[in-house]
């Protein structure tokens, strides 16, 4: 869609050849292995590349008042151990309420999040041809889901 044509009094300075560009960032990351998880998992985030700007300091602030240099889901989402050692709180109710200023972050600045699941016995079991397109590998699969995703 050309950007003239979407701002009223703005068509009669359009260019003949009007193009519009945009650039969007994503960031991804799998759960583990194939050969080591039952599930595999990929969690994505994407937005424009100016909303990464507030939304990155934003986290940083974050992850330094809790003592984290990143938030790994394998690390935080026990709520029996301490979320670091700055933060040494422990319990169901005290976790979630450390990470709701995270989960807000990510709904104030970003556009997009993902999630894709996939059960690595099913998708071993698949027939040999989606394997030939995919691997045997299931990750590669769920990245593919998790752009279309950020695309719809």
């Amino acid at each position: 869609m050309c950007v003239y044509n979407a701002i009223p009094n703005l068509a009669a300075l359009s260019p003949e050849n009007c193009e519009w560009l945009m650039t969007v960032s994503a960031f991804f990351d799998e759960s583990g292995k194939s050969n080591d998880h039952k599930v595999i998992s990929i969690g994505g985030v994407a937005s424009f590349d100016r909303d990464h700007v507030e939304f990155g300091y934003e986290w940083a602030r974050l992850l330094h008042m809790n003592g984290l240099k990143e938030l790994s889901a394998k690390h935080v989402l026990n709520p029996m151990k301490p979320l670091s050692k700055k933060n040494d709180s422990v319990g169901l109710d005290t976790r979630i309420a450390d990470l709701l200023p995270f989960i807000l972050c990510i709904r104030k600045h970003l556009q997009v999040i993902t999630a894709t699941a996939i059960d690595v016995e099913v998708f071993n079991g698949l027939p040999s041809h989606v394997h030939e397109f995919w691997s045997k590998d299931p990750v590669y699969m769920a990245v593919a889901r998790s752009v279309l995703q950020v695309i719809e």
